[in-house]
């Protein structure tokens, strides 16, 4: 539900927009997509990047190696619901 919506007659006609718009934007999203979205990060590609994943705080920006694999990009999706990032 949103807080914004219009509501007529009892029934709230932006919801059925607001939720197709919701898997619009899911779509083609992989679980590693999802999940640092669900995290408030953006996910960006980086080819070379040394490590698999670099989270930047300060922007909020999870950094992923390019090129990774379905089974380790589920895995780094996984890593992220129980990491607990450090503070250098």
């Amino acid at each position: 539900m949103t807080v914004h919506a219009a509501v007529f007659g009892g029934e709230d006609w932006r919801e059925g927009e607001n939720l197709a718009a919701r898997v619009a934007e899911t779509d083609g999203d992989d679980e590693l997509a999802s999940t640092a979205r669900r995290f408030g990060m953006q996910l960006v590609e980086v080819p070379d990047l040394r490590d698999p994943l670099v989270y930047v705080a300060s922007h909020r920006l999870l950094l992923v190696r390019a090129g990774m694999s379905g089974a380790c990009r589920d895995a780094a999706a996984a890593h992220l619901l129980v990491w607990k990032p450090q503070r250098h």
